[in-house]
C-alpha cells in the first residue's frame, strides 16, 4: 500500500494499532509448488492462511471458536518475492486470555506442522510495528 504523505501512513498505522493488542509477528514461507506451469496463487496462499488461523482459534478456544465466535485477532499480508516464485505471508496476532508469548508460539508451530503447503520456514518474534503493511 502506498501513502501520499507520512501523515496518511501514520493515520493508517494508528488505526491498525487500535484494532487489537498485537503481540506476535509471524512470517510463513509457502512451498513453491508449480502446477500447470504456474506457481501458487494469492487465493491459494490466503485460503491456507485462513485455515491456519481457524486451527489456531480451535486450539485456543476449542469448539467455542465455532459455536461462540471466539477468535484470536489476526491480520495478514500475502507477498510474492522473486518474480512471483516465493509466496510468503506476514501476519500479526494478539494473545488470547490464558496464553503467554511462548505458549502461543508453541501452539502456532504445532498448527503449522499440520499444513503441508507451508514450508518449514516459520519466523516468530515479538510484534513491533506494521512495517510490512507498506
Amino acid at each position: 500500500m502506498k501513502f501520499a504523505t507520512d501523515a496518511d501512513r501514520n493515520e493508517y498505522a494508528q488505526w491498525l494499532h487500535g484494532l487489537a493488542a498485537w503481540k506476535i509477528a509471524l512470517t510463513l514461507t509457502f512451498t513453491r509448488v508449480k502446477t500447470r506451469g504456474e506457481y501458487r496463487s494469492v487465493s491459494d496462499v490466503a485460503q491456507t492462511t485462513q485455515h491456519l488461523i481457524r486451527l489456531i482459534n480451535r486450539g485456543c478456544f476449542g469448539h467455542g471458536a465455532v459455536r461462540k465466535g471466539y477468535c484470536v485477532a489476526s491480520l495478514y499480508v500475502v507477498e510474492f518475492g522473486y518474480g512471483g516464485r516465493h509466496p510468503h505471508v506476514h501476519a500479526t496476532l494478539s494473545l488470547p486470555p490464558g496464553y503467554d508469548y511462548l505458549s502461543m508460539c508453541r501452539l502456532i508451530k504445532e498448527k503449522v506442522r499440520k499444513l503441508h503447503s507451508i514450508d518449514q520456514q516459520i519466523h516468530l518474534q515479538h510484534y513491533s510495528d506494521f512495517g510490512w503493511a507498506d
